[in-house]
């Protein structure tokens, strides 16, 4: 696996995508970065992370709509982990104001997750497409994605991937999670 995981680094490491309407179809991994000249809260700790992978994810079906349609499109806070993990952060600082994730069948509120309210969204969608750089890897041999996610993640420590490796930053974004999660609630 090792030897798999070394090629999909050096696979990751060609330029980004710069067109998110381009990503490919098909199953495969994704690598969010930082860009280098993030536009951050004053003190924002992802400041640390400049240049560097925040994220990795697998899509089991489509790099595409995974990533286009969850993670870089409004109102789907509530279905990305990268979303909500970005949201909490910049909360604060940003003034962000957090409703409950509506869910269906006939939009019932989930407790457990949360969004933003369509302003918000707007605004997180608009800063992740400003400072922020997707790059793929398509899965055509069919390997098992989710060793490949474990293995990346262990070798690339994205400070946004809570598990997989000794993040120092996990509890301090899960705490920031919770509290929306508290809000995203008292609101509903």
């Amino acid at each position: 696996m090792k030897k798999i995981i070394d090629e999909i680094l050096t696979d990751l490491s060609a330029k980004p995508h710069d067109d998110l309407e381009k990503l490919p179809f098909g199953c495969g991994i994704y690598a969010i970065y930082l860009v280098t000249d993030a536009m951050l809260p004053a003190g924002c700790f992802l400041a640390e992370s400049r240049g560097r992978c925040i994220y990795v994810g697998k899509a089991e079906k489509s790099l595409q709509r995974r990533d286009l349609r969850i993670h870089f499109t409004d109102n789907r806070t509530g279905s990305s982990t990268l979303r909500r993990s970005l949201g909490a952060i910049f909360r604060q600082t940003w003034g962000l104001h957090l409703v409950p994730r509506r869910v269906p069948p006939r939009l019932k509120i989930d407790v457990r997750n949360f969004a933003f309210e369509e302003d918000d969204e707007q605004r997180l969608t608009k800063w992740m497409k400003n400072n922020l750089k997707i790059k793929t890897w398509k899965n055509l041999a069919r390997l098992d994605l989710k060793q490949i996610e474990e293995g990346l993640t262990e070798e690339l420590k994205p400070v946004l991937n809570l598990t997989g490796w000794e993040n120092p930053r996990k509890e301090e974004i899960k705490k920031l999670r919770a509290e929306c999660r508290e809000l995203a609630r008292e609101h509903g």
